[in-house]
């Protein structure tokens, strides 16, 4: 079984209307379980600290999860919030190799090169949580001694060279070569 390559259409599915701040804002008027004071939707601020940190309301099925949110931009969920729980260093404790947490810009700050890179943060999260459900992949990296999520998140295009697939980081430019096996 081959693994397809995500298209540009996949990549503004469902969860990419929450790119941007005020879509992640309205999210939170669905269903937002939190009856605390500090976590009810009438508490403004901490729903805007949790759009400002990346994060859009997402509810799981279970009671558990009610409270669940996401970054479109890595995909990391998190749950369980709790009165002083700080989004933005939950964020950052969690996936630290955000780059929506590690760029720190407001919206109307972001340039071109700013949206590019989250995008393909976006994709790399695609592609490195598509590879997690296919156990047949192997990941080699040269130049990095560390794991694939560190080699920046970020790549460029994916290639196909023969039986096996490489992309370069944005960052570091250390090549990632995927095999079959």
């Amino acid at each position: 079984m081959a693994l397809a390559s995500p298209s540009l259409s996949e990549l503004f599915e469902e969860d990419s209307k929450y790119l941007f701040r005020d879509a992640r804002l309205k999210s939170y008027t669905k269903n937002w379980p939190h009856k605390e004071p500090n976590l009810s939707p009438e508490k403004v601020p901490f729903v805007i600290q949790m759009a400002d940190a990346g994060f859009f309301f997402n509810p799981g099925n279970s009671d558990d999860d009610d409270d669940n949110v996401q970054c479109p931009f890595c995909f990391k969920q998190l749950t369980g919030w709790e009165p002083d729980d700080d989004p933005l260093l939950e964020h950052q404790k969690r996936q630290d190799r955000c780059y929506f947490v590690r760029m720190g810009k407001k919206e109307e700050d972001w340039t071109v090169q700013d949206f590019m890179l989250l995008l393909a943060q976006r994709r790399c999260a695609s592609l490195v949580s598509s590879i997690a459900l296919f156990p047949f992949w192997l990941i080699f990296q040269h130049s990095l001694p560390t794991s694939l999520v560190h080699c920046c998140s970020i790549f460029a295009t994916i290639f196909m060279l023969h039986s096996f697939l490489y992309s370069r980081c944005l960052f570091c430019f250390s090549i990632i070569i995927y095999l079959f096996c």
